[in-house]
């Protein structure tokens, strides 16, 4: 899958339009005369979200590593040091239920995707290419700060299982040469993270939230991957697990409403 700017636009736009539909949904209702409501006891809260960040992690570390002072030769015959870049994107579904005020129980379905980029400059060829990507889900619950008021902090520990596919070095296999990447790996494992999200309530039930999350996923090969770099013989990782982990900055939509 090929992440670019435009597409987050895209999905920053299907966001806010869902929103204004919640909007004109309440407005039947006569809602919208109404002050917000906030969260409170007895609420669910549906929201849908988009982040954007950074990943780190042994692995990204490793695949860094692997292609350190290896080289690139174009084709008008200028060769240039290989350095690579990662972003890590989401998307995501929530659903959250207050049993009581305060305290929510909270659960999401989640795709995530990590990007890895080559940083050849403007006036050169970049590639870009999947280096991971999963569908999970996480339960947990959400902790909150005011009760039926306009303006909300929550923060929600989490924990999910996630249907995974990592590609080592998936630009090393294309760039250097005499170099044939370990193969694609699909597992699935436990995951978990936490988020911290500010919310703020509309009249009608609408409600708009920006912040963060952290997340680790927990990668686990088949057999080592030990793949070697035939330009400087370094070699890719020597264990049959890893993690990598991502910070992101989310924007979210979403309508709160009774049970």
């Amino acid at each position: 899958m090929k992440w670019k700017w435009n597409t987050c636009i895209k999905l920053l736009i299907t966001i806010y339009v869902v929103g204004i539909s919640f909007v004109s949904y309440a407005s039947e209702f006569d809602e919208l005369d109404k002050p917000p409501e906030g969260i409170h006891k007895d609420q669910i809260m549906l929201t849908a979200s988009v982040s954007i960040g950074l990943p780190y992690g042994d692995l990204i570390a490793a695949e860094e590593k692997f292609t350190k002072t290896s080289t690139y030769t174009f084709e008008n015959e200028i060769t240039k040091l290989i350095y690579l870049s990662h972003l890590a994107f989401g998307i995501t579904i929530s659903g959250e239920y207050m049993p009581i005020d305060y305290i929510g129980i909270r659960s999401k379905i989640r795709r995530s995707v990590i990007i890895q980029n080559t940083n050849f400059g403007a006036d050169y060829q970049s590639w870009k290419k999947t280096l991971y990507s999963d569908y999970s889900v996480y339960f947990g619950p959400s902790f909150h700060v005011s009760n039926r008021k306009p303006l909300d902090i929550a923060v929600s520990p989490m924990v999910g299982y996630a249907f995974a596919t990592y590609n080592p070095t998936p630009i090393a296999g294309i760039l250097i040469n005499g170099y044939t990447p370990p193969p694609t790996q699909e597992f699935s494992t436990i995951t978990y993270g936490i988020d911290a999200m500010l919310s703020i309530f509309f009249s009608g039930g609408l409600v708009v939230q920006i912040g963060a999350e952290w997340i680790r996923n927990n990668v686990v090969f088949s057999s080592t991957p030990e793949a070697v770099n035939p330009q400087t013989s370094q070699i890719f990782y020597t264990k049959q697990s890893a993690t990598i982990d991502s910070i992101l900055f989310c924007v979210s939509a979403g309508y709160a409403f009774y049970n």
